[in-house]
């Protein structure tokens, strides 16, 4: 054990104020490197340094060396004929060194022979150079401040500036008898690939995508959340996998799609011919089946598994074809002709015309949990594409969905909920619009939802599709409770004028209402539920959204007019920024902590701009494209808190008016007096009471004694019938008051 014996020394300017203070002023040559040395100048010159000195040192100048151990560059007469400090007419010698460092250890000089901007350090660098400087560059370097040197190691003033250094502290280490010390770090490079791989271990990487992916069917495979799902095909069992746009813009990639994981993806496909599978349903649902779980299939019974296979083991799936957002969806048989894509040419108009292209897809698995799947259903939506040939591609935008329920299940979006009860981070956040269900003189308030219908379900904003604002029932971007969020888009539309005769404000008005609508506003009773199971039944547990403006009000303000020729229409007041700003608290439970619980909701309109617009008068119309923004900000606004104890109770005791006897009190009504009389049966040949009264007066009157005639309404209960018949007699009484 070492025995820490350090040599201390005051230091000599703290005699007055403990403070070391020096300033460079500006000098002909630029300061590149200049710091100052501790030196005995009371010694030499017999100068008083209880004072701050103010000192003037030239620096080192840009062409002289930097290497080497420290020297003394340069000698500075300051010659004072009054100082202002009082310091006498004298010289002070003052040194300047150099700076103990090797050109290598300057950071950030990344630039061999030129100079880096902002470095500070870089030998490259000339006085001309730093002019166009906005600041020097930090180095990592660490310095020992008890060190009594310290400062000429870190203060480096590089510019032609002022600077002043303050040192506040009684003491400081001259001297340390310590041993040597030295810092353990790995240095030695890894040799070989097995000490490299060694090293990755328990740290991130990025997933081996390609490894496995050709995975082998096993009948002890475990049917649980996770794990994959298998389809039968004629060249064998392999995972059931969809396109999607992973580490591409385009379907190059494709994903394992897991058991009871609902799966989501959008890629475009760029190869829009007969040839694509992808495009042709009757490719999608042909030769496939699926297998209802592992271990009801034991594949070393049959020699083809795709003709062998039983019905309630590989499930064929059910294609059926709907209109847009999967509405209207229909059986289809075998040999219906829109299984195929069939597209044609056109030469002369440089254009392809393809029919019954694949556009959406939606797989929907129904399960009875650990017995397995039991119908497949598969959802499809046919496109017709024409596009003209081009230099560009045309990109078509396929959607792929799988989603999993309970066999007999209905999608039922209401009774989803988004935590139970506090919100969960991911979940989307539930809304609904207040109704009455009673009259104007009772309200039975209820909250309406809207089961099949994800955007009123939930706060949704438009989904960005390439670069075109888009919000239906299958695109939508939900908000995540948790996920702050910003998203531009354009929103492209048309608007016709049913009205026969109409102005340009009524015009700007229905503009702005579908730029409204856009955003789900439609000025009704909006409103969000404050916890993730808020039930619909219980409006106490839902709140409104706050507008900074109300929808009406916004709409209101919009005003539109007519160019002379009435071919455009300039709109004033458009809003193109909302930003949604949501307020959530954690909430404690007797038996649940942090539970997140939502307080408050605000809408903000932002970027009002003005746009002239084209009008079609032929058609009543006005065709108009705008840039919009939203941003959805959470703000954690949990209180600290604080365990609160409850008062304890409070007793009311009433007594007996008799509980005292024989002290019994008597409210004569005057002034502020209370009187408690005390009885004395007194048998002196005849029966009688007397009443002892004393009295208190509240205003202070001085106690006398005095003969009053009692009223017998106000004389005091006598304890026995007898005593009770002579008090309705006149008696005297002796009162003290």
């Amino acid at each position: 054990m070492y025995l820490n014996l350090w040599i201390l020394m005051i230091s000599r300017t703290i005699a007055q104020n403990s403070e070391k203070s020096v300033t460079v002023g500006p000098t002909n040559s630029t300061a590149v490197t200049a710091y100052t040395e501790s030196t005995d100048y009371a010694e030499d010159q017999n100068i008083d340094f209880n004072v701050t000195t103010e000192m003037a040192l030239t620096t080192c100048d840009v062409n002289c060396s930097l290497s080497g151990n420290e020297s003394v560059v340069n000698t500075t007469e300051v010659a004072n004929s009054a100082n202002r400090d009082g310091i006498p007419n004298g010289r002070i010698d003052t040194k300047v060194t150099k700076l103990q460092r090797n050109k290598g250890l300057c950071i950030c000089d990344v630039h061999l022979n030129f100079c880096d901007i902002n470095c500070c350090c870089d030998d490259d660098c000339s006085s001309e150079d730093k002019l166009i400087f906005h600041h020097c560059e930090t180095e990592n370097l660490h310095y020992d401040t008890s060190y009594c040197d310290y400062m000429k190691y870190i203060y480096i003033n590089n510019t032609p500036f002022e600077w002043r250094v303050n040192q506040n502290g009684l003491f400081c280490v001259v001297k340390s008898n310590l041993p040597p010390s030295y810092t353990v770090q790995r240095k030695q490079p890894l040799r070989s690939i097995d000490d490299a791989e060694l090293e990755k271990h328990n740290k991130f990487s990025w997933p081996k995508y390609f490894t496995n992916r050709e995975a082998k069917f096993s009948s002890n495979e475990s049917f649980v959340h996770g794990s994959k799902v298998w389809i039968v095909q004629k060249d064998g069992i392999r995972t059931f996998q969809l396109p999607s746009r992973l580490m591409s813009n385009t379907c190059a990639f494709k994903d394992d799609i897991k058991n009871f994981v609902n799966f989501r993806s959008v890629c475009p496909q760029v190869d829009i011919s007969e040839e694509n599978r992808l495009l042709n349903l009757d490719n999608i649902i042909q030769n496939v089946s699926v297998v209802a779980a592992p271990y009801l299939l034991n594949i070393s019974k049959y020699k083809n598994i795709f003709q062998e296979c039983p019905r309630n083991t590989c499930l064929t799936v059910l294609p059926k074809i709907c209109q847009k957002n999967f509405h209207n969806c229909q059986n289809i048989s075998r040999n219906d002709t829109r299984l195929k894509v069939t597209c044609n040419f056109d030469i002369r108009s440089n254009k392809n015309r393809c029919k019954n292209v694949v556009k959406n897809i939606q797989y929907n698995f129904y399960h009875k949990g650990s017995k397995g799947y039991k119908k497949i259903e598969l959802l499809v939506y046919l496109e017709n594409v024409t596009y003209e040939f081009g230099t560009t591609d045309y990109e078509l935008y396929q959607e792929f969905e799988v989603n999993f329920w309970w066999m007999n299940q209905t999608k039922n979006l209401s009774e989803i909920l988004s935590g139970n009860p506090g919100y969960l981070i991911g979940k989307p956040i539930l809304t609904g619009n207040v109704i009455n269900l009673g009259n104007k003189t009772n309200f039975i308030l209820k909250i309406e939802r809207f089961p099949a219908d994800y955007v009123k379900t939930f706060i949704v904003v438009p989904d960005n599709v390439n670069g075109d604002c888009i919000l239906n029932g299958t695109k939508y971007l939900p908000v995540e409770f948790g996920y702050n969020m910003l998203t531009k888009c354009k929103f492209t539309n048309t608007i016709f004028n049913r009205k026969r005769y109409f102005n340009g404000t009524e015009v700007c008005r229905n503009i702005q209402k579908s730029i409204l609508e856009l955003w789900g506003i439609t000025g009704k009773n909006k409103t969000v539920g404050m916890f993730g199971n808020a039930n619909a039944n219980k409006p106490e547990e839902w709140i409104q959204i706050l507008y900074q403006i109300a929808p009406q009000k916004l709409l209101n303000k919009t005003v539109g007019k007519f160019s002379k020729s009435n071919d455009s229409v300039t709109c004033f007041g458009l809003v193109t920024n909302l930003v949604v700003d949501i307020y959530h608290s954690k909430i404690d439970f007797p038996n649940l902590l942090n539970q997140e619980k939502i307080l408050a909701v605000s809408y903000t309109f932002r970027g009002f701009t003005n746009k002239t617009l084209v009008y079609n008068k032929q058609k009543n119309s006005t065709s108009f494209e705008i840039d919009l923004e939203s941003q959805v900000v959470f703000y954690d606004i949990s209180a600290q808190k604080h365990r609160k104890f409850v008062d304890p109770p409070s007793l009311e005791i009433k007594l007996p008016y008799d509980f005292f006897y024989p002290f019994i009190k008597i409210e004569n009504g005057v002034g502020d007096k209370n009187c408690f009389a005390i009885g004395l049966q007194i048998k002196n040949g005849a029966k009688h009471n007397t009443m002892t009264i004393f009295c208190y007066n509240g205003y202070s009157q001085n106690h006398i004694d005095m003969l009053i005639d009692i009223d017998p309404s106000g004389c005091p209960p006598s304890p026995s019938p007898e005593d009770r018949a002579y008090c309705r007699n006149p008696s005297k009484c002796r009162k003290k008051c």
